[in-house]
């Protein structure tokens, strides 16, 4: 047909099989809009984490935060996601995202998106083709149960949860419906399932796919051997009702009209759902205490090992310190010795300085005396000379020793007054 779909959503709830089979779409040709790196839309002058561009993945998660929720705890309540303000850029994005795909078929499986999936598949009908991709609810909430906090009851509150967001936004479009089972165990099922795809989209979309192996793609568990036995130990009336009606959907394109009680949870899953979100929170909420618990004993042991860092060195500054006390008192002990040194060398010094003044006042009674008794020693010179030449010679030396004692010591006493 010419005037097909451009697009298909692949609706499931988490753990359904929907990413396995976008990639499975994306490994024949498909353009993975949620997957991509490639595309990001502009968010225009609103913000969300302080991004103007954003993946449709990252922008699907956020938009659950900024609701309460998350993808395996979803907001609950009455929420006007339509009148989100990015709503309309999403929308626009998904219209202009042929770009990017360059004419390959688009394909969105994030399960971040189905929370949100009323707000924009009924403004863009005309461009995706809803897919339900169905697995036995029992396989599913074990698998959420292994991935998560939840409880089988809790996993199986979410799945009708998803289930009945599903089943409102698609009432009166044109379906298509595959079980993740049969894709899981029959080699030849995707085969099928492209079969009855292509047909539904643009002639340009279904060129653009290869054709597929007819190999088992899918990594998802195969269902007990008898489902519906086990889920009915688990199920609600309203999920075995759910899931009865859900395996009647074709898997061949066509309106389909959901009754009304399944476009709404029971109030025993929204029950179920508060005390799994509140349960999930007090979780996180410990986990975060928990981490920032981690922290500070971490915090708190650095802080101790930065105390006994500092112990040490305030230990080896004290030692240190008595050190220095040490060497103060012993450089006080050999100053005040050397004081007193050199206060017994000043008294010395002066002690020594008057006896000098003592002697040279003695040394100059001495000259005096010496210039009185120098005129008398020449006399005696004279005379002596006069008696060696006389015959009384031998009687000269008798007198010639006194003299020649006296002329010494004269010379003695010039020395010194000269020095």
């Amino acid at each position: 047909m010419s005037d097909g779909y451009t697009g298909v959503a692949l609706l499931g709830a988490p753990a359904a099989g929907s990413d396995q089979l976008g990639e499975f779409l994306e490994s024949v040709g498909f353009f993975a809009l949620d997957r991509s790196s490639t595309f990001v839309f502009n968010l225009g002058d609103l913000s969300i984490m302080g991004l103007a561009q954003m993946e449709v993945r990252d922008w699907a998660e956020a938009t659950l935060e900024q609701f309460g929720g998350s993808v395996d705890a979803p907001p609950i309540g009455p929420v006007s996601l339509a009148a989100h303000p990015s709503i309309p850029e999403l929308i626009t994005a998904f219209h202009d995202a042929r770009e990017c795909a360059e004419g390959a078929p688009l394909v969105v499986s994030d399960a971040r998106l189905v929370p949100l999936v009323d707000s924009w598949i009924r403004s863009s009908s005309t461009e995706f083709l809803p897919v339900l991709v169905l697995r036995n609810p029992l396989a599913l909430a074990r698998t959420l149960a292994q991935t998560s906090t939840l409880s089988i009851h809790e996993a199986l509150a979410i799945w009708e949860f998803y289930s009945s967001i599903i089943f409102n936004a698609v009432n009166g479009h044109v379906v298509m419906a595959i079980e993740a089972e049969a894709l899981a165990t029959t080699p030849r099922a995707a085969v099928d399932f492209l079969e009855d795809l292509l047909p539904n989209l643009s002639v340009d979309a279904e060129a653009r796919v290869a054709a597929p192996p007819q190999t088992n793609w899918s990594t998802l568990p195969v269902a007990p051997a008898d489902p519906d036995d086990d889920f009915r130990q688990f199920a609600t009336s309203q999920q075995l009702r759910m899931w009865e009606f859900a395996q009647c959907l074709s898997t061949k394109a066509g309106v389909v009209t959901i009754p009304p009680e399944f476009c709404a949870p029971s109030e025993a899953a929204v029950e179920t759902m508060s005390l799994a979100i509140t349960r999930r929170r007090q979780w996180e909420a410990s986990s975060a205490l928990a981490v920032k618990g981690a922290l500070l004993n971490d915090e708190l042991r650095a802080v101790y090992e930065k105390a006994n860092q500092q112990e040490q060195t305030l230990i080896e500054l004290y030692g240190e310190r008595e050190r220095l006390l040490r060497t103060e008192a012993q450089l006080r002990s050999d100053g005040i010795e050397l004081l007193e040194r050199v206060r017994a060398m000043s008294i010395a010094q002066g002690d020594a300085y008057r006896k000098m003044v003592t002697l040279s006042e003695e040394l100059a009674v001495a000259h005096e005396i010496l210039a009185v008794k120098l005129p008398w020693i020449d006399h005696l010179e004279r005379e002596y000379a006069k008696m060696r030449r006389s015959e009384t010679w031998r009687m000269g030396l008798i007198v010639g020793a006194p003299i020649r004692w006296t002329k010494s010591l004269a010379r003695l006493g010039r020395k010194k007054d000269q020095e």
